[in-house]
């Protein structure tokens, strides 16, 4: 599968877990696969608009790990869905990891049981 095709399949899977689990809340992110050359993370998400338009428009980044593409899709959606909780906390001012974003804590196991 080209990887155009996989961010296509991201974003429909980030719509529909979008609407199920954050009523539909949390605003269109830039989805991205690349590379982790430093912490063997499946994923992340910046907490600052790392995209931004000449118009001014910023969008946060999903990212998801290319080395764990070829893991289970239930194993993918998770970590999606594991990052779209550190978005849903960003938007709500909700302080979710600890020692400058080395540890989850309390916060994001609450919004992720959530979910």
């Amino acid at each position: 599968m080209e990887i155009v095709n996989v961010i296509e399949q991201l974003n429909v899977i980030f719509q529909k877990a979008n609407d199920r689990f954050f009523d539909g809340g949390l605003e269109k992110p830039m989805i991205t696969v690349s590379p982790d050359m430093t912490s063997g993370a499946y994923g992340w998400f910046t907490t600052w608009r790392a995209w931004e338009e000449k118009d001014g428009t910023g969008y946060y980044e999903i990212n998801i790990t290319a080395e764990y593409l070829d893991r289970d899709i239930h194993e993918t959606i998770g970590t999606l869905l594991h990052e779209m909780t550190h978005m849903y906390n960003t938007i709500n001012g909700i302080k979710d990891t600890s020692r400058g974003g080395s540890y989850h804590n309390k916060n994001f196991k609450a919004e992720a049981e959530k979910r």
